[in-house]
């Protein structure tokens, strides 16, 4: 259960940051595991991360976030999981230990 995001020098500088309904202390209106966010500035990434995140939900609510996001400046992905799904949008390089070599 376990997925690395791989950035390259030339995607840099940029800011990734995360936002969980279920893990750490911070307080989340939604359910979401991860909503982890790639943008070119870290404060902007800590933004989006924070309000996606809090509209995660149920799975059903992913289209909703995808709708969102793509109107987001500066954004350049997203990986977003809830319950059993897991889902990502952008420019992301993603190493998912059992599936298969790109």
């Amino acid at each position: 259960n376990r997925m690395a995001l791989i950035l390259s020098p030339e995607q840099t500088p940029c800011g990734v940051c995360a936002s969980s309904g279920c893990f750490g202390h911070s307080l989340s209106f939604g359910k979401a595991s991860l909503v982890a966010v790639v943008c070119g500035s870290a404060v902007r990434a800590d933004a989006y991360a924070t309000a996606l995140a809090n509209l995660l939900i149920t799975a059903d609510d992913l289209e909703k976030l995808w709708e969102k996001a793509r109107i987001l400046p500066d954004l350049r992905g997203i990986i977003a999981a809830v319950g059993d799904k897991v889902g990502a949008i952008g420019d992301l390089d993603l190493d998912v230990p059992g599936t298969l070599p790109r």
